[in-house]
């Protein structure tokens, strides 16, 4: 286990993550190799009494994961993965990130139900729920997660499936965890697929009105979809004050196919880029992946609508946007699809409380220059109550503080409260 301090000099690139714009100094960052190691560190922040974060990825938005005078518990040094194709099941340790598990299954044509990023830590992502463009084909991560090992906050280990406790397990599955650290966990193997097919479509917009018309009509035709394919839309503005909105996605079928289905899409005005390409799966999250940053000065949030959002409501996004700070490279609104197979499972299946919505409702702005974080952060929190407003809960990967815990747990607060208290 190697210890850094602030006196040590890997302590500035100890401390980094990937939203730049968050500076925390915590007291000391464990870096672990072993179970042993997460045992070891949990006695040692104890015997300070340091309050206890624990990271992997460095992707938490808000910087939960490395707080101010923290003792920090880094996993990302633990990169086993087990593959079973008997018992068609993937093991992984705490450290794996998407990009070492998307790769790794790829080699047998097993896709999985990750994130986009590649550097997102696989074991975060599903605590949080786990929303990825395979999610309406193949479920949210936590829907895969089939057992789990837990270093509680005493030292003891707990193996935790659907039969050896199952209330904890119940509550990895999109709750998060506050009562120790998962050290691994397992997932149930998708179906072998041999293709898939990227999507990428940007419409630059005249105006806000044509922006809203396109909105209004794509949240209405997108549940029609078959399951097989997923997508996110983004209403933006750039630096370069154009106003747009861009579609990613994968569709698990080939680009003849997948053009079929998207058909109507196509035929919207304005579209200035149609990039559908097939492919084994893996190039196709290859390619969502690479179009990521290595880091962001970033504000984001996230939250759920049922079916939509109203002509009113999208005209003043529209609005906001073409009043986002000059120092701001990018601002934007999300609709993460949700739908298909997230709705396989009942409400109360795992702790994810918001099967039912049909989208994830995304808020970001982004700049570059470090010296107007301030400015570009009050822009998106100044609209936070009107967001709030016109959606529901939160997105436990996309939190924006200050946040209530209920907004995360949703009718699940009180069940998680009371298993938090049991093992805690």
């Amino acid at each position: 286990m190697k210890l850094v301090s602030k006196h040590h000099s890997d302590y500035q690139e100890a401390c980094t993550g990937w939203n730049r714009a968050i500076n925390h100094a915590p007291t000391l960052i464990a870096f672990c190799e072993s179970n042993q190691d997460i045992i070891s560190a949990i006695k040692l922040a104890k015997h300070h009494k340091l309050p206890i974060c624990v990271r992997s990825g460095r992707h938490h938005y808000e910087g939960d994961s490395y707080k101010d005078g923290s003792f920090v518990l880094d996993v990302s040094q633990l990169q086993t993965i087990q593959l079973d194709e008997i018992a068609q099941t993937v093991t992984i340790a705490a450290g794996v990130q998407n990009r070492q598990l998307y790769d790794t299954l790829a080699e047998h044509n097993y896709p999985f139900p990750g994130g986009g990023c590649p550097t997102v830590g696989v074991v975060g992502f599903t605590l949080g729920g786990g929303w990825g463009y395979s999610s309406r084909y193949l479920g949210l991560g936590c829907d895969n997660l089939i057992a789990a090992e837990v270093i509680l906050w005493d030292g003891t280990v707990l193996l935790v499936d659907a039969h050896q406790h199952p209330e904890l397990f119940w509550s990895l599955r999109g709750g998060g965890i506050s009562v120790g650290v998962v050290s691994k966990m397992t997932y149930r193997l998708p179906k072998k697929e041999p293709i898939a097919t990227r999507i990428f479509l940007d419409y630059q917009l005249p105006n806000n009105e044509a922006a809203t018309t396109l909105l209004l009509w794509y949240q209405e035709w997108f549940p029609s979809l078959p399951r097989l394919i997923n997508m996110k839309i983004v209403l933006y503005r750039n630096q370069q004050q154009i106003l747009g909105i861009k579609l990613t996605g994968i569709a698990y079928a080939d680009e003849r196919e997948t053009k079929k289905l998207l058909a109507p899409l196509l035929k919207q005005p304005f579209l200035v880029t149609n990039d559908c390409k097939s492919g084994p799966v893996i190039l196709a999250n290859r390619w969502i992946q690479d179009n990521h940053p290595e880091f962001e000065y970033y504000k984001s949030g996230g939250r759920f609508v049922a079916k939509g959002l109203t002509e009113i409501q999208w005209r003043m996004l529209g609005k906001w946007l073409s009043q986002m700070p000059i120092e701001a490279t990018y601002a934007a609104f999300t609709l993460y699809g949700l739908g298909g197979a997230v709705t396989d499972l009942s409400p109360v299946a795992t702790a994810f409380a918001y099967r039912e919505m049909q989208f994830i409702f995304g808020s970001q702005i982004v700049w570059e220059n470090p010296e107007v974080t301030k400015s570009c952060q009050t822009w998106l929190q100044n609209h936070w109550p009107a967001i709030e407003m016109m959606s529901t809960g939160s997105f436990l990967n996309f939190p924006l503080h200050p946040q209530a815990e209920t907004n995360y747990y949703g009718q699940h607060f009180t069940q998680i409260q009371q298993i938090t208290q049991q093992y805690s």
